[in-house]
């Protein structure tokens, strides 16, 4: 999931899906996170890819995601959105 500033996608899927960071990396610019269920990559939009050196393609992710809880929630260009029930 290319974004403009991870850490605070990051931030906001742990508050509103109770996701969490498996693993960053050592990179703030590269985080792994989600559950047994879900795994999202979560990198700087321009980030080359490795090993092609390709920077990452925005598209548009909808989802939803079980939480227990009713939300909706959205990335700042608004392409990707998620939908807690």
């Amino acid at each position: 999931m290319p974004v403009i500033h991870p850490a605070n996608i990051v931030v906001e899927l742990e508050k509103n899906f109770g996701l969490e960071a498996l693993h960053d990396g050592g990179f703030p610019n590269f985080v792994g996170m989600g559950s047994d269920e879900v795994l999202f990559i979560v990198v700087e939009h321009q980030r080359p890819w490795f090993p092609t050196r390709e920077i990452p393609v925005q598209s548009s992710l909808v989802g939803k995601i079980k939480t227990g809880s009713k939300g909706l929630w959205h990335d700042q260009n608004e392409l990707d959105q998620f939908e807690s029930f």
